[in-house]
Formats: structure tokens, C-alpha cells, sequence
């Protein structure tokens, strides 16, 4: 059963959202101000607040920021009752985080529907963290052993070595582990970034919010990225670079990591010789991003099974990550309404596209 705590000091509307929401099945949970809400909330941790904003003691914006101070309150989606209609009222409360905003007098069905849907949106947000931490106890050990092992097998030789190692089989061992620490690094990293993204993609608010971001010109950030990743890598002869400069609507970090994560993509899978091509174009007010490689490819079944946790032929290809350059990149293209698109022949090539809308 889920659970809601009503605050409000008026003990006629009190009594009349508490009945329409016993009616519902709900458990309710009741305080007639700000600081017996908190109180009530950190005893009873409910799945949903419905407060009023005019109290003694404590009002209902003050009590909603307090709550956002504690890890077990400061998710408990909010649903503000007030008899306060203005727009600068309604943004106010939004601008704290709000859920939604109900205005008095009471209609039981505005209520019912508002609750639902927030109680809905709770679930959906829940299953996502599940998902998330079903996947880290499946996959998380065994992607971290593979660089750890690395690690500590060379440092665990150069403790029992170390009188007879030559200068140059030192600097040799040292790079191992280096390269090793940096692949757990990298790793760790986009987890971070994956599991982040998960969770704001599952949010429609947070969408919008980052929707709302100025425009940037593409050309200077995919030079500056191919540059430092093809020199890395050694593969300067092999890239092929034709682009067109647009502004499009992406924060300039999250467009880098698109570049980033589409780059190591096609030199992992591809050899040193094979050509890396980096094309950019705009047509029919979409501005369209490929990076395509000759390499081993992949199956139509695993352009579908692209996710968090895949990693393509594990068995004969040593890279890590878990497919989770591909899925980063179907991430902040969901965020920023662009759509990320695969094709493949296996043992022929790979091409990964995004494509962006243009307002």
C-alpha cells in the first residue's frame, strides 16, 4: 500500500483530501504544519507529500526545502495545495522542485489523477535504479578484475623482481600497469556517466530542463576530440575528416562525449590501416554525424541488444566497457532529442549516426 502524508492546518480540507485519498487505498499519514511534516516524513519515509504552503510554525515551501536536506526525504516527490493561484506562485514552487501544483478549491478528481501519475512516475524511477543495481552486481566485478588484475600481477612482479629488472623492462612493466589503471579509469568513469544518464533520461522534467540549453558550433569540438584520440592512437593516416559546421542544441561536454565514445569505438574495432571516416552533413533540418569504419562489425542482434551492459564478442576481443560507449552515446541523444543509428556487416564495416533535429 502506498503511503502519503497530507499536511495542512485546515483541519475541513485536511479531512477532506485525507478521505478522498483513504478511499483510494491509500495509507495516510497527517501534520497541520511544516515541522510536523518533516517529522512525520523522516518517521514514515511516504512514497508522496501533499502540503498546503500557508501554515504556522513552518510553511510548505520551507518545510519542502529542510526535506531536500536529508537522503531520506529530499526524493519524496511533492504535490504543493494552496489556495495561492498566481503564476509566481505556481513557478516558485516548481523552481524548488515541486511536483505539481493544486489550487483550492478542491476538485477529488485533479487530486486522484495528480496523484497517480506522481506515484507513477516514483515507480518508473525506481525501476530504473533497480535495473541499475541489478546490473552492477552482474557485471561491475568482473570489468573492474580484468585492469585490477593487470595492476597488481605487474606491481606483485616488480616486488619480487625488482634487483634484476633492466631499465628497460621497468619502463616496459610500468606501462603496462599505467595503460591498465588508465582502462579501470576510463571505466569507472562511464559507469558514472551511464548511471546518471539512465536515471535523467527516465525523468521528463529533467529532459526538459536540459533541453534548455544554448546552441554550439560542432566544427572546433569534433577537430579538437579527433585530434587528441587519433593521435593517441596512433592512427593519423587512417582518419578521413569531411564535416560542415552547424549550431545545434547540446551541452558542449555531453556533444564531446558523443565524438569521444563513437571514436574509440571504431579503433577498437578496427585495424591499424583500415580507414576511419568522420563525415557531417545537413539536410531537411537535420544535421547528421557518422563515424564509419572497415573492421569486424557486428550482428543485427546485437545492434538490438546495444545497452549498458553488452560488450561485443568478449571472447576474442579484449576491449572493455561493456558496450557502454554505445549506450552512453543513445543516452544523450535521448536527452537531447537526437536519435542515435547503427548499421553493420559483420567482418565488413561499422557506422554509427546521430542525427539532431535543428530548431
Amino acid at each position: 500500500m502506498k503511503k502519503i502524508l497530507v499536511v495542512e492546518d485546515t483541519a475541513e480540507v485536511k479531512e477532506e483530501v485525507c478521505d478522498i485519498l483513504r478511499m483510494e487505498n491509500y495509507e495516510v499519514f497527517e501534520a497541520i504544519n511544516g515541522l510536523e511534516g518533516i517529522n512525520s516524513a523522516k518517521n514514515n519515509l511516504p512514497d508522496l507529500i501533499i502540503s498546503d504552503i500557508l501554515m504556522p510554525v513552518m510553511d510548505g515551501y520551507q518545510m519542502f526545502k529542510e526535506l531536500k536536506k536529508f537522503p531520506a526525504t529530499e526524493d519524496i516527490p511533492l504535490i504543493f495545495l494552496s489556495a495561492k493561484a498566481e503564476t509566481k506562485d505556481i513557478r516558485y514552487g516548481m523552481n524548488l522542485g515541486a511536483d505539481d501544483y493544486l489550487t483550492k478549491p478542491l476538485s477529488p478528481d485533479n487530486l486522484i489523477i495528480s496523484v497517480k501519475n506522481k506515484l507513477e512516475k516514483v515507480g518508473r524511477y525506481q525501476d530504473k535504479i533497480e535495473a541499475l543495481r541489478a546490473n552492477i552486481s552482474h557485471f561491475l566485478p568482473h570489468e573492474l578484475k580484468t585492469p585490477l588484475n593487470g595492476i597488481l600481477g605487474f606491481s606483485d612482479y616488480l616486488r619480487d623482481k625488482i634487483p634484476d629488472i633492466s631499465r628497460e623492462e621497468l619502463t616496459e612493466i610500468a606501462g603496462y600497469i599505467y595503460e591498465s589503471g588508465k582502462r579501470l579509469q576510463r571505466f569507472v568513469e562511464n559507469y558514472t556517466i551511464f548511471s546518471n544518464l539512465s536515471l535523467l533520461v527516465s525523468d521528463p522534467t529533467k529532459i526538459e530542463e536540459k533541453q534548455n540549453v544554448q546552441y554550439i558550433c560542432t566544427e572546433k569540438i569534433i577537430q579538437k576530440v579527433v585530434k587528441a584520440k587519433i593521435n593517441k592512437a596512433y592512427r593519423q593516416k587512417d582518419i578521413e575528416l569531411d564535416i560542415k559546421d552547424e549550431n545545434i542544441k547540446i551541452e558542449k561536454d555531453y556533444f564531446a562525449k558523443i565524438i569521444d565514445e563513437l571514436l574509440d569505438n571504431a579503433i577498437k574495432f578496427s585495424i591499424t590501416g583500415n580507414k576511419i571516416k568522420i563525415h557531417s552533413e545537413t539536410k531537411n533540418k537535420k544535421h547528421i554525424l557518422t563515424v564509419y569504419n572497415n573492421g569486424s562489425g557486428i550482428s543485427e542482434k546485437q545492434i538490438a541488444d546495444i545497452g549498458g551492459f553488452i560488450q561485443f564478442d568478449r571472447a576474442e576481443k579484449e576491449q572493455q566497457g561493456l558496450g557502454l560507449g554505445l549506450a552512453i552515446i543513445d543516452l544523450i541523444a535521448k536527452l537531447f532529442g537526437a536519435k542515435l543509428i547503427i548499421k553493420s556487416v559483420v567482418n565488413e564495416f561499422f557506422s554509427a549516426s546521430v542525427i539532431f533535429t535543428l530548431k
